[in-house]
């Protein structure tokens, strides 16, 4: 009963027989590590849902890239963190990242076509990856040491089969990303591309609403130039018709006067 209440979970009688001491240490040990990963695992939905609820609150581009790289170097204490995001037609727009700000297009194309990039690499294959400074000796792994980093991993943003960006993180001290990491980093990233393409729609939205203000706009003025000229038609109408009385008014007294007058002229004839 003591070593219960001290936080034991099993116990043997003597003389026991350590085939069965090793089993039910195995199983203990089996059950601690599940145990962990539950933990672990609960942990890392909990965070999920947080995020989302973060992220899906911004609706500005900018702001929203920014709030991804600060969700992913809290979440792994990482040493640097990197965002592409891609317009509705594909191209690459905005690179972000901790250490440099945000990137102009032409450096997104060039760290796009980098055959040693990282980024490059999850960009043509669609697929996640994750580097660790002691595997083999290629390129892409010398630049983690180059740049003093130990373990680095990237994946995509995607939102229906569309590739919208990439997520990078990297960190140093000799730290090792896991599985279980590149796992919270694919899911962070579904949360940012879903918010990524609600960014994106919603500023889609705000253009089409000014597109539409500016034609109601400018056919507003057309219908008033419109309605000007309707109404100085109507008054050049009005005054040709008054002209023609005017002119009929005379018309009428001037006729005897050149009846008489074509008279008076048969007469001295």
């Amino acid at each position: 009963a003591h070593g219960l209440n001290l936080g034991a979970d099993d116990y043997i009688r003597k003389p026991y027989d350590y085939h069965e001491l090793l089993a039910r240490a195995r199983s203990k040990m089996r059950a601690r590590q599940l145990e962990d990963r539950l933990q672990k695992r609960s942990e890392e939905l909990e965070a999920l849902v947080r995020i989302g609820g973060e992220l899906n609150q911004r609706l500005g581009l900018e702001e929203l890239a920014e709030r991804v790289l600060e969700i992913a170097r809290q979440e792994f204490d990482a040493a640097f963190v990197e965002l592409v995001l891609f317009d509705p037609a594909g191209e690459p727009t905005l690179l972000y990242d901790t250490r440099q700000g945000m990137a102009d297009p032409a450096n997104v194309l060039a760290r796009l076509t980098d055959p040693h990039s990282a980024i490059a690499l999850v960009y043509r294959s669609g697929d996640p990856i994750l580097l660790h400074g002691d595997d083999d000796g290629s390129e892409m792994v010398a630049r983690l040491g180059r740049a003093g980093l130990s373990s680095a991993m990237v994946a995509p943003l995607r939102h229906h089969g569309r590739l919208l960006g990439m997520l990078g993180v990297a960190v140093g001290d000799q730290r090792r990303l896991s599985d279980s990491d590149l796992r919270m980093l694919r899911s962070i990233g579904e949360q940012a591309a879903l918010a990524v393409r609600n960014a994106q729609l919603y500023a889609e939205l705000q253009s089409y609403a000014q597109t539409l203000e500016d034609k109601v706009e400018q056919r507003s003025r057309e219908l008033q130039a419109a309605q000007a000229e309707l109404i100085r038609a109507e008054k050049l109408a009005a005054l040709g018709r008054m002209a023609a009385g005017i002119a009929h008014e005379v018309n009428n007294p001037l006729q005897p006067i050149l009846n008489c007058l074509e008279v008076a002229i048969e007469d001295s004839e």
